[in-house]
């Protein structure tokens, strides 16, 4: 054993063993935390099997939830373009009651569950298209200003024109 100035060892105590060698063979000593991956894998071969059936009876699912929800989206898509044509018809009543009326009768469709097929055959094949201002000229313009007070002064504030004297001739 080799010693140092100070009388420590550079050494382990153990001298038949290779100074070098020293914390490989201790640590090939401690098997319990060491484990072997071919056990593993022979462990849990069977769950993982199971995990794949779990994973594409997943993959069934989603791919069914999304056909149902491009459904539904067709559905809403159609119910919508329903009240925007009952939207339309309202804004062609010009009788305000009959129009109150009208929308009263759409908001009782519109509560029961959305989406089943709203009963109403009169909007079946109306197309969907946005709606347009009925009025298309523009609105007319405003008289200028100083011509109607003009014509509609009263007579106390009409100039008075002279009438010319003429020579009367007898």
């Amino acid at each position: 054993m080799s010693m140092n100035r100070h009388g420590m060892s550079l050494t382990t105590d153990k001298e038949d063993r290779d100074p070098v060698n020293v914390f490989t063979e201790e640590d090939s000593e401690d098997k319990t935390n060491c484990f072997d991956l071919d056990d593993f894998s022979r462990e849990y071969a069977g769950d993982m099997s199971e995990l794949e059936g779990r994973v594409s009876d997943l993959r069934d699912r989603v791919r069914q939830i999304r056909g149902t929800g491009r459904r539904v989206r067709c559905e809403f898509d159609d119910l919508e373009g329903k009240v925007d044509s009952m939207l339309r018809e309202t804004r062609g009543i010009k009788n305000g009651v009959k129009q109150e009326m009208y929308l009263e009768k759409v908001l009782r469709c519109l509560s029961e569950d959305p989406l089943n097929d709203v009963a109403l055959q009169k909007f079946e094949d109306v197309s969907v298209s946005p709606t347009v201002s009925r009025r298309t000229a523009p609105p007319p313009r405003p008289p200028r200003p100083g011509i109607l007070s003009r014509l509609f002064r009263k007579r106390s504030q009409r100039k008075v024109r002279p009438v010319p004297e003429q020579d009367v001739v007898v």
